[in-house]
């Protein structure tokens, strides 16, 4: 519970409230001039009698609603009230940080209370169908499990022997039966309603159960001990708080609090434990169990077993048929701007939430990080942490229409597949397929050419594609038509297609699902902040990427969430922003290879389709739906639209955020590193007149490759050669630079061949399959995995030939690695900016803890363990990249602070307003010429040569000519 007391200072007529909780204490300076507060309050609608304090205040504006807030504040200004203005806007700030506290504390809190308090009102006057239905699941399935526990306490308390009762014991006696029963039922059910009902193993509930009641006993011993605690005693918590974090004094606590971290094997004990009562009590309406507990064969073959848990079908359909949105996230974005992140006090963010400022569970990168002189990194992220959003409202009901009505417009996971059916599946079986091998000894032996079995064998299997027209890919060649007609065998119904098919689809629709939640936490987000200023606190993860806390819905988020948002603060969109926001909405259709005149062209000439798109966006023509970015072109085809209706557009006050991205920023940073004057010039790092694109440039050596192999004979003696050929004339139709450019972006961050492969394998599949709303078959798997194999080797290569620059550096920082891996170290270095970097690869280890339901092996990663050389070496040249692209963008930040000017970034993407776009193209520049002014690959190994003198680390590759400044006159550097 929150003490408030407000504080008036006379010496420097400042207010202050100070927000006094069982943690800790938080000083909230308000700065206004003194007044009387009695005679602003009598300007409410409904008179409150409260006296003058700021306390007071706070108190009497969080009882008033938005709209009575808003008229308040107008009569004020009406009546040029300057300072009872200030005060109700200080008074504001003070709810939102006392919302802010109150949310964070409802969080961690337990919900037991609500559950009875629901319970009690609504049962009681006989309303318990009022409740949301999975609500009334839980509390149906509450008592019984309380009750079990109480017994389970009982035996424990008695010393009664039991299976694992001796080590999770003594855990189970610190919470309340009611708290442990609550957090069960709470994490074994979100567990498995977010997998689709699909199973979960049982080692990630058991993990999941016991890390919440470690939480849960730690936030109860502080809040109860800071009472029963001598003084002196709580002196000690509260000199540990005011250092900033508690762990710091648990060596001198120890004994108070009993902190120390439980290791992995209680945790899953106790939650194993509790996973049994769960399944044993929690029983459907008819009285049957709710949930199904059963053994997985580890793998085909293997004499392992792994437990998996899964809800009862019939209660699984009722809960999708109602309501999901109990699931609420742990972090949500803040009332208020997050705390200032303290690497040495390993402090900041949320007030009550712990929070960690980097994603790292290393000791040794966590102690370093402790240790380091990084203010550059924690001031960026604490400016991206200030930057206010709010939800687009009617963007969020646009989608949501969208949603319910199950339109096909934007991608939203909305239908369900049927299930195929045994008369849909009677087809010519196509013949088992056979390796070359094979067919090279069956040409060397007699063929009786009258049996047709014999002659379908000897075909090659390369034209055996698909037997069944409904199966057959666009691009089929003719060779297809030879063996249909050979092969003219009887139709039938093929069992083994039946099976492979419904459980294709199952599995789709299992996907479905999970979207489906996800959506719907989005939207349970966007509703419960609908007309409310947020922000977003900022951390990192080992590499120094700085990424949003709350996890369902923002900026990095999709095509949905970023539609969803927009900034808080309104800025005129000046002489140039209209321009930009044209520029902006040729870029969300992917015409991005064009100058920005011409870009903003492209609006002027589409502009009927924007006017019509903003005023009629379901019932219209949906012109919008058809760009690459859907919902945010929506969002932009509405501003403008209102910019030009406002009829003075560079007056017009802009929310929306605009976009700059780099252009393959990967090999930018390449470019830069090596002085590659060919490659930079093919990534924009050099100036040109047009924006250079370096997809479409490695898909033109592509189709010429394809051209040439198109060629080569189908009767080709050499295997590799034929195999070339058949793949080269199933993709000649169908590669576009959407098919390749995740492969080029990702091969600089050191993407395999197999990764490759996937890549543009789902590319392949968006186009012949997802898109026109089909299911894989096997026959399709098959052969668009030969040409993904085809097409990711050729892209690979293409790209090898461009850019060797960008190769022979990637191939030194591999030896490097590789040399420090040999060494039996991780690779580590400093960024640009101070922040230090380990890579946390190592060997796992594992052991087996027997639990109640059955014996569970843990995986363990610490310190201690060997490193991984292979995943040390092979990670070390895109983990480099990523953090010298996370320094260029908090350098910007700094830019962008000092100018105090809007600033977003989704890692290469920075966002701001669009009449600040130049003065933030401008800074984008400036600084990464500063960060490529240092010596980077030199400080490296500098620094690799001083920690491992006896090793031979090769030198730095040689650098080329291109002229780094020329980067500041780049305008399509990052375009």
């Amino acid at each position: 519970m929150i003490n408030e007391r407000a504080v008036f200072n006379i010496h420097n007529n400042t207010f202050s409230t100070q927000i006094d909780t069982s943690s800790d204490k938080i000083d909230i300076p308000i700065v206004t001039e003194k007044y009387e507060i009695d005679a602003i309050l009598e300007k409410m609608k409904t008179p409150i009698d409260f006296t003058s304090t700021h306390g007071t205040l706070v108190r009497a504006i969080s009882q008033l609603s938005k709209d009575e807030l808003i008229d308040l504040k107008a009569n004020l200004l009406a009546n040029e009230d300057t300072d009872g203005f200030d005060a109700i806007i200080a008074a504001e700030k003070s709810v939102a940080y006392v919302r802010q506290l109150n949310i964070e504390e409802e969080q961690q809190s337990d919900a037991v209370s609500e559950y009875l308090e629901s319970l009690k009102q609504l049962i009681s006057i006989g309303r318990g169908t009022s409740l949301k239905y999975v609500q009334r699941i839980l509390l149906r399935w509450y008592t019984p499990l309380t009750q079990e526990i109480e017994e389970e306490v009982r035996l424990i308390e008695q010393k009664v022997a039991g299976l694992d009762r001796m080590q999770y014991g003594p855990c189970m006696l610190l919470l309340p039966a009611e708290k442990i029963a609550v957090i069960a039922l709470d994490a074994v059910l979100n567990s498995i309603l977010k997998t689709g009902n699909t199973g979960v193993h049982l080692t990630k509930i058991a993990c999941n159960i016991g890390e919440s009641i470690e939480s849960e006993v730690c936030l109860i011993k502080l809040k109860k001990g800071k009472a029963g605690l001598r003084p002196w005693q709580q002196d000690l918590i509260k000199e540990a708080y005011s250092q900033g974090n508690f762990k710091r004094q648990r060596s001198r606590l120890n004994s108070l609090i009993e902190d120390e971290p439980w290791s992995n094997e209680l945790k899953v004990k106790i939650g194993a434990a509790l996973t049994s009562f769960v399944i044993e009590t929690a029983l459907t309406e008819s009285n049957k169990p709710a949930f199904e507990y059963s053994k997985k064969q580890l793998a085909k073959g293997s004499f392992k077993f792994v437990g998996i848990l899964k809800l009862n079908d019939d209660q699984f359909k009722q809960i999708v048929d109602k309501d999901l949105t109990n699931i609420t996230p742990r972090y949500l974005p803040m009332l208020c701007p997050p705390k200032s992140w303290d690497n040495k006090k390993k402090d900041g963010c949320y007030y009550r939430l712990n929070s960690q400022l980097m994603r790292s569970r290393s000791r040794s990168q966590n102690e370093a990080l402790r240790r380091a002189n990084m203010s550059d990194v924690t001031d960026g992220l604490n400016y991206l942490g200030t930057i206010a959003w709010r939800i687009n409202t009617p963007m969020y009901k646009i989608i949501k229409e969208v949603y319910e009505r199950k339109l096909p417009c934007g991608g939203l996971p909305t239908v369900m597949l049927d299930l195929p059916k045994e008369e849909d599946c009677i087809r010519i079986i196509p013949p088992r397929r056979k390796s070359y091998a094979e067919i090279e000894r069956e040409k060397n032996s007699k063929i009786d050419l009258n049996d047709p079995l014999d002659l379908k064998n000897d075909i090659d299997s390369d034209m055996k594609k698909h037997i069944d027209s409904d199966d057959k890919l666009p691009f089929e060649s003719e060779e297809t038509a030879i063996v249909e007609e050979v092969l003219s065998l009887e139709p039938q119904f093929d069992e083994r297609y039946f099976k492979d098919m419904t459980k294709r689809v199952l599995n789709k629709n299992s996907e479905m699902h999970s979207l489906q939640c996800d959506m719907k936490l989005k939207f349970w987000v966007a509703e419960n902040f609908l007309d409310e200023k947020f922000y977003y606190p900022h951390n990192l993860d080992f590499r120094g990427r700085a990424y949003p806390i709350p996890p369902n819905l923002n900026h990095l988020g999709s095509d949905v969430c970023r539609g969803l948002l927009m900034f808080d603060k309104e800025k005129p969109l000046g002489e140039n922003g209209l321009f930009w926001m044209k520029v902006h909405i040729s870029n969300l259709f992917g015409n991005n290879k064009i100058t920005h005149h011409e870009r903003a062209a492209f609006a002027d000439d589409n502009m009927d389709k924007i006017i019509e798109s903003a005023k009629n966006p379901l019932d219209g023509s949906q012109w919008w739906s058809t760009a690459d970015e859907p919902f945010q072109a929506l969002s932009t085809c509405m501003e403008i639209v209102a910019a030009i209706e406002s009829g003075n557009p560079s007056e017009f006050l802009s929310r929306l955020p605009i976009h700059q991205d780099g252009s393959c920023n990967g090999l930018q940073h390449y470019a830069a590193l090596g002085k590659d004057e060919v490659g930079g010039k093919s990534v924009n790092v050099s100036p040109s007149e047009r924006p250079q694109d370096v997809y479409t440039a490695v898909l033109n050596i592509l189709n010429q490759k394809v051209a040439k192999d198109i060629l080569i004979d189908v009767d080709e003696k050499d295997e590799k050669m034929r195999y070339k050929g058949v793949q080269a004339r199933i993709v000649q139709d169908v590669l576009n630079r959407r098919v390749i450019k995740q492969t080029v972006m990702t091969s600089v961050y050191g993407v395999t061949k197999v990764g490759a492969r996937s890549q543009v394998q789902a590319r392949l599949e968006e186009r012949l399959v997802t898109e026109k709303g089909l299911v894989m078959t096997r026959e399709l798997e098959d052969q668009l995995f030969g040409a993904a194999s085809y097409v990711a080797k050729e892209t690979l290569d293409s790209l090898n030939e461009m850019f060797v620059g960008a190769k022979g550096i990637m191939d030194w920082l591999t030896t490097c690695a590789s040399l420090v891996a040999s060494e039996g170290q991780v690779m580590s270095w400093i960024t640009p900016l101070g922040l230090p970097v380990m890579q946390p690869y190592r060997k796992e280890s594992t052991h087996t803890v027997r639990t109640v339901l059955q014996s569970i092996t843990l995986a363990q990663d610490n310190d201690a363990l060997p490193v991984s050389r292979i995943k040390q070496r092979s990670a070390f040249p895109p983990n480099f990249i990523h953090s010298l692209d996370a320094s260029h963008m908090l350098m910007t930040t700094k830019i962008m602070k000092e100018k105090d000017l809007t600033f977003a970034a989704v890692h290469d993407s920075y966002w701001t307003h669009a009449n600040d776009i130049p003065v933030m193209n401008e800074a984008v520049r400036e600084q990464f010429v500063n960060l490529y002014t240092q010596p980077i690959l030199e400080n490296l190994r500098d620094s690799l040569v001083r920690r491992y003198p006896a090793v031979d680390f090769p030198p730095v590759p040689r650098t080329g000519t291109l002229d780094l400044q020329g980067v500041k006159q780049s305008t399509y550097f990052f375009h």
